[in-house]
């Protein structure tokens, strides 16, 4: 469980933009193996500001990449400002490797004194090898096939999308944004991914030509070698083609991981956006008093006046409006509710069309629905 969790961080690390940690030999991806030493398979890395990913081009920049020389046990760090890494140069050996393990291999036939029998033997191991490699090369395009119909069924609908709908996504906050944007960059990675492996140079196979030159006494060995050739020119791109199978289906799956995160998180949006809000609405009331008789504590308006206080005091209002005549004297209003200046809102209004002794008070509270 533990190697598990590291190797996701590992591809989380070789995955990202910015500060990535990857492995050329392994086209940018680091994974540990749990019967060998972590630190030992962690002895070479890159470490890049920025990565950006091109189908089957990596591309980056600000690099720096560790190597352990093996002969000297030496660490050397190689800075860079760019580097560029392509899948064909990893996994596709050049044809002069072929030719010269081809060659090797004739050359061992023709030294060594094997026996009809065995050579018979490499003969059907190697034509049985010819056709798993074949085999593995017709699943690859198979699947390439279906990628291929998976994104032409789905760029269409893709493409559909207004750009007013889009437009609208990008205003509404910055989640939507950046899913947008890793979308875009997923869906670029697989479109290239398909083309450049529709684009993969043919591979080449023994002759019949040669075989035609062969002197008798050595044409036994000169037709499996040539065999032998195939099989190696078939393996090598078969590795290839896997490698570019592997590496599209690791997109597909990142695209679909990343549907179902947006797809929830818009639905969870929608939901939270759509519920029912809780709407303010006012319950105002608004006691006419008379000025004159605030003096006398038994009067109505005293008690209506006392019933005010209490309801600021209990948290039950929200705002007083007292609204009086220049002339009017309110003094003992303002000295009643003095206490509640710095926690109550209170506002004085000036209206000279009352009467001087009339005084109306609004208590304001908010309801919520």
């Amino acid at each position: 469980m533990r190697v598990k969790i590291i190797n996701l961080i590992l591809l989380i690390a070789s995955w990202l933009p910015v500060f990535s940690l990857t492995e050329d030999e392994k086209y940018g991806e680091l994974k540990i193996d749990n019967s060998i030493a972590v630190r030992s398979q962690l002895r070479t890395w890159r470490l890049s500001l920025f990565q950006i990913m091109l189908g089957a081009y990596k591309f980056y920049i600000l690099t720096l990449s560790r190597t352990y020389d093996n002969n000297t046990n030496k660490v050397l760090y190689h800075p860079k400002l760019f580097k560029l890494i392509s899948l064909k140069k990893i996994f596709d050996k050049n044809d002069h490797h072929i030719e010269q393990i081809y060659n090797d291999y004739y050359m061992r036939l023709n030294n060594s004194k094997m026996t009809e029998d065995r050579l018979e033997k490499e003969k059907e191991s190697l034509c049985y090898h010819i056709e798993v490699e074949n085999s593995r090369l017709e699943k690859s395009d198979n699947k390439m096939n279906i990628y291929t119909t998976v994104l032409l069924t789905a760029l269409p609908i893709l493409l559909g999308i207004s750009f007013d709908s889009i437009l609208l996504l990008f205003k509404t906050n910055m989640i939507y944004k950046a899913f947008f944007i890793i979308s875009a960059y997923f869906v670029m990675n697989i479109v290239l991914y398909l083309f450049q492996y529709i684009k993969v140079g043919k591979y080449n196979m023994s002759r019949f030509s040669t075989l035609k030159e062969e002197q008798d006494e050595n044409l036994t060995q000169r037709l499996v070698s040539q065999y032998y050739y195939d099989y190696q020119s078939l393996k090598n791109k078969a590795n290839f083609f896997v490698s570019y199978v592997l590496n599209i289906q690791k997109w597909m799956e990142a695209s679909l991981t990343l549907f179902i995160i947006a797809f929830s998180y818009h639905q969870i949006y929608m939901h939270f956006s759509n519920a029912p809000k809780r709407v303010d609405t006012s319950n105002s009331i608004i006691y006419n008093m008379d000025v004159a008789t605030l003096n006398d504590p038994y009067s109505k308006d005293s008690i209506q006046l006392t019933n005010i206080k209490k309801c600021v005091q209990m948290q039950d209002a929200d705002m007083m409006i007292v609204i009086y005549n220049d002339q009017s004297d309110i003094g003992i209003i303002k000295s009643e509710f003095l206490i509640f200046d710095s926690s109550f809102e209170i506002q004085y209004v000036n209206d000279n069309q009352l009467e001087p002794d009339d005084i109306k008070i609004l208590v304001y509270k908010k309801e919520y629905s």
